[in-house]
C-alpha cells in the first residue's frame, strides 16, 4: 500500500478529477483512474493504493504505445522540474529506478534498472 500524493497535485498534473471505480470509498482503497489529452497523445493513469498497483496507457491517434503495469509500488511523488511535470513512481525493489510519467510539456516515459554494478541501463 502506498500513499497519494496531495489531490490538489494530482489535479494540476492530470488536469482532470479522477473516475473512481467504487463511490463513496475513501480513496486509499479505491481505484483512481486519471485521463489526459496532449495533442494526439492520450495517457490513461490507474492508481490502486491498497493494491500497490499503477497502471499505464499511452495511445497516439488512437494507436497503442505503451501499456505498463507497475506491482509494489512503495511511493508516488508528483514532480516539477523546469517547465516539466511528472509521476514518479518508486518501487519496493531497490534495484528498479523510480518509473517517470511526465505529462508536461509534452508527454514522456522513462524507467529502467541497476545492474550489479550500480551502473542504471
Amino acid at each position: 500500500m502506498y500513499t497519494l500524493p496531495d489531490e490538489t497535485d494530482l489535479y494540476w498534473l492530470f488536469e482532470s478529477d479522477p473516475d473512481l471505480f467504487e463511490k463513496g470509498q475513501i480513496l486509499a482503497y479505491n481505484i483512481l483512474t486519471y485521463r489526459t489529452v496532449r495533442g494526439e497523445d492520450e495517457v490513461v493513469c490507474s492508481l490502486s493504493p491498497a493494491y500497490g498497483d499503477v497502471d499505464v496507457w499511452w495511445s497516439r491517434n488512437g494507436t497503442e504505445l505503451a501499456r505498463v503495469t507497475l506491482q509494489g509500488v512503495s511511493e508516488l511523488r508528483v514532480v516539477r522540474f523546469g517547465k516539466s511535470e511528472a509521476l514518479e513512481v518508486f518501487s519496493e525493489i531497490t534495484q528498479v529506478l523510480p518509473f517517470r510519467l511526465q505529462l508536461k510539456p509534452i508527454v514522456h516515459l522513462s524507467f529502467g534498472t541497476e545492474d550489479q554494478t550500480g551502473a542504471t541501463s
